[in-house]
């Protein structure tokens, strides 16, 4: 997961999807591992021009997190503060590149 995000970070967006894929491959794995790897593989897909497959992405990252993270009761399912703070922030990002594109990232940007 963590070569996945860097991966993403440095702009090698096909490695980032290749990297969350085997990290996802690699069977059931705890939601603080499963979600940042979705999440990550659904913003490189919308770097790499293909929404339909990162919205596809961004859905089921969002169903894990309603699941698991945000469950109504306010009780996570195991992880501590850091996997729900990195869960939070990379789900807002995926949200605000791949469900409204046309909105720039930077507004106020000239």
């Amino acid at each position: 997961m963590t070569q996945a995000l860097a991966d993403y970070r440095q702009g090698r967006f096909a490695e980032a999807v290749a990297a969350a894929d085997s990290c996802l491959a690699r069977g059931p794995v705890r939601w603080n591992l499963e979600l940042p790897a979705r999440l990550v593989r659904a913003m490189a897909l919308s770097r790499l021009g293909r929404p339909v497959e990162a919205r596809a992405a961004l859905d089921r990252a969002s169903e894990l997190y309603q699941t698991c993270v945000a469950r109504p009761d306010g009780a996570g399912t195991g992880g501590n503060w850091p996997d729900l703070v990195i869960g939070e922030i990379l789900l807002r990002e995926a949200e605000a590149l791949i469900l409204d594109s046309a909105f720039p990232t930077d507004p106020f940007a000239h």
